[in-house]
Formats: structure tokens, sequence, C-alpha cells
């Protein structure tokens, strides 16, 4: 791709943007996509902003939509919004993170992203980093205790199928570190692939099968597809299969249980993340967030309907009881 003189200049040696204090109107720009937080979401956004007094008549937000799928389009994007002299670019998306940071250097970028932010080179160091970046990732080690609450829900469940896909193979199953899980909790742990409909048949043949005692689902985008998330359920339910899942909306679309962090904890940290940008500090100095915050979710209604018992310590332990 060809890059002009001036769209070069701009993207590599634009200057900081004015911070507090100075007589020039600041700009936060969001960056989205079409499948991105838009809507109610990016208003916890907003409103995360005015809480922590970002927001103002002097500092506004402005939302622009990139196309990440073409990389010509999402340059021209970029030039045109460094050169609007923005106080910081803030995404919540991981591959609008990723291709940010090829094209800023001075505009500090706030990110959120579900993976390691080292490890999608998004920043050069969890810790001091020479990269002007900072955010909230997701990325934590939560298969082992997600798993012993399973296993503390259901005590007989010794066959657990751990319902993944291949991204989730790829990049955390080795962090998860199975086999050490495995042993502690005394059960044997199956990776059960789905990435495709046929894959979904096989599924369904284990589970005619009776060949788990429980499913385990760790966050993958499979079972964020509504329409896949809701076949899964109701095979779960037929077959009267234990299953966790890893956020509580699954629970309340009629999932069985789940545990993890609570969902939309990154608004908060990224607003505060602006605030301290806006006061001064550069994003480089600013700590890489993670949840603190996790929620252990039954579906007691859900329990009953399929003629299972749910240990009383996991209910006495539950954030939420539907």
């Amino acid at each position: 791709m060809a890059i002009s003189a001036l769209g070069a200049r701009a993207l590599t040696e634009k200057a900081a943007p004015p911070l507090a204090g100075t007589n020039s109107s600041l700009l936060v720009l969001f960056l989205d996509d079409s499948e991105g937080p838009q809507g109610k979401r990016l208003d916890e956004f907003r409103s995360a902003l005015s809480a922590n007094r970002v927001l103002s008549n002097r500092i506004r937000m402005e939302v622009i939509t990139v196309d990440i799928s073409d990389e010509s389009r999402f340059y021209s994007t970029m030039v045109e919004a460094v050169t609007r002299n923005p106080l910081v670019f803030v995404t919540a998306s991981t591959d609008i993170a990723r291709r940010t940071k090829r094209y800023i250097q001075n505009i500090p970028l706030i990110f959120g992203t579900m993976g390691d932010p080292l490890q999608l080179d998004i920043v050069d160091s969890l810790g001091a980093r020479q990269r002007n970046a900072t955010g909230f990732t997701y990325d934590i080690p939560i298969v082992q205790k997600s798993l012993e609450v399973l296993t503390d829900a259901f005590p007989r469940a010794r066959r657990v199928g751990v319902l993944a896909d291949t991204v989730w193979v790829t990049h955390f199953a080795a962090g998860a570190d199975l086999s050490t899980t495995q042993k502690k909790l005394g059960i044997h742990t199956e990776l059960v692939i789905l990435d495709r409909p046929s894959q979904i048949d096989s599924l369904v043949r284990r589970l005619n099968a009776d060949s788990f005692d429980a499913i385990y689902l760790p966050r993958t985008d499979v079972i964020f597809e509504n329409k896949t998330r809701d076949f899964l359920i109701a095979q779960f339910q037929t077959h009267r299969v234990p299953h966790l899942f890893p956020h509580e909306g699954h629970v309340k679309a009629g999932g069985l249980m789940s545990y993890g962090v609570r969902m939309s904890s990154h608004w908060e940290s990224m607003a505060r993340m602006v605030a301290l940008v806006l006061a001064g500090v550069p994003a480089r100095e600013i700590p890489i967030e993670r949840p603190k915050d996790f929620v252990l979710a039954v579906n007691a209604g859900q329990a009953n309907a399929m003629g299972i018992n749910i240990s009383k310590s996991i209910l006495r332990r539950a954030n939420l009881i539907i």
C-alpha cells in the first residue's frame, strides 16, 4: 500500500494532543466497527466517562466506524482521525487495537481486549512500556477455578467435556493447564472442538451416547452466537447434562450455571484511564488492568426442569439465582 508523505507525517510525527489546562478543545475518539460495542453498550462507556468527570463542554467523545477488512480504507480513516488531534484513541476491539498501534506513536491508545495484549502485540510489555498504550484485558487464568465450581456443584461428575473452538485451543488451552487440573480434581477432561455445523452433530451424538457427565464451556466466539448458544442449551436440557457457561448472560438465556468475570467491567476502568491521560499521565505509565469481580449464576428453575440437583454449597455461594 502506497503511503503519501502527508499521511506518513500525520501518523508518525503528530505532536502529542493538548492536555487539561490549555485553551484547546479536547477530543476523545472511540474507534468502532460494524460488529463493535455500539448502542447501549457504548452508552455504558459514556456514562462511565461522565461519572469520572471526563465529558464536559470542552471535552467530547466521538465514535468513528472503521473498516478492519480493508487495510487501505482503515489507513485513510486513521490519517484523517490523527489530523483532528485527539487527546486519546479508545477502542474495545482487539482487532482495531492491533491495527491502530501500527499507525500512531505520540497519541495515547486505551484498549479493551479479551486476549493477552502482550501476546497480541498491542503493547510491548505488561509492565513499564515504550508504546504509549494501556487498557483492560479479560485474559485471566479462570479455567481451573471454573472446573472447581463445576465439580463442587456436581460431585459425581468425572467425565467432563470442554467445549471450545480452535481459537481457544490455539491461544488459551495451554494456559488452562488441563492436565494439572484433572489430577487435582480427580476428573478426566476431553476437548471437544466446535467450529462447524458438522461438529455440532458430532457433539449431539456424544450426548446421546452419554459420553460426558458434565460440560464446561470456556469463553469463545462460538457460544456468543445466540443461535448456536440456544441450540446447545436445548441439547443440554434434552439430555439432562449439567453444564457451566462462562458468563451470567447465558444463564439468563436458559443455561444451567455460569462462572466468570462480571462483564462491562472494562468501561469503568477505561474511563478512569481516559481521565488520567486527561490529567497528563502518559498511557504507558498507567497499569494494565484485569477484572476483579466474578459472578456465579445458577438457573434453579432450569435445574428443577432437568431433574438436576445442585449442591447447597454452590447455591449459598451464588451471586445470582434465577
